[in-house]
């Protein structure tokens, strides 16, 4: 497999991976996954993430989608279980504690997601509950 085919197919197994994922992933330096990234016809960097061409057009998520990718956002397992369990009615205070984490980063994390609209109030959206069915 050469170095875009390894590109492409890990952007594709690992859809909305960073920069730097995609780096660890495929063990290449920067400026060889940046070219292969701008040559290929398959993948293309868009919103803070990398995705396969025309992936925004097919997405659920593509109406909330603004200025950043939220494919991307939900690949953070963290992220992820903090908007779940928000939505299940926990506290953020409950939600530090069961993650082990302080309750000052799920602050930060809970509105980050409200400026970015997968939370209204407490409650997720429902394109976002349709995305992780919760």
């Amino acid at each position: 497999m050469d170095n875009r085919e390894l590109v492409e197919q890990s952007v594709m197994n690992n859809l909305g991976v960073s920069f730097t994922e995609l780096k660890e992933i495929t063990g290449l330096v920067n400026g060889v996954v940046q070219y292969h990234i701008r040559r290929s016809d398959r993948i293309e960097k868009k919103r803070g993430v990398i995705l396969e061409k025309g992936a925004c057009s097919g997405c659920g998520l593509r109406d909330i989608c603004t200025r950043k990718c939220l494919i991307g956002e939900l690949r953070d397992l963290r992220k992820r279980r903090i908007l779940e369990m928000k939505h299940e009615g926990f506290s953020q205070k409950e939600i530090a504690s069961d993650l082990g984490i302080d309750e000052s980063t799920v602050s930060y994390h809970v509105n980050r997601m409200r400026d970015m609209d997968l939370l209204e109030g407490e409650t997720l959206v429902e394109e976002v509950r349709e995305h992780i069915r919760v």
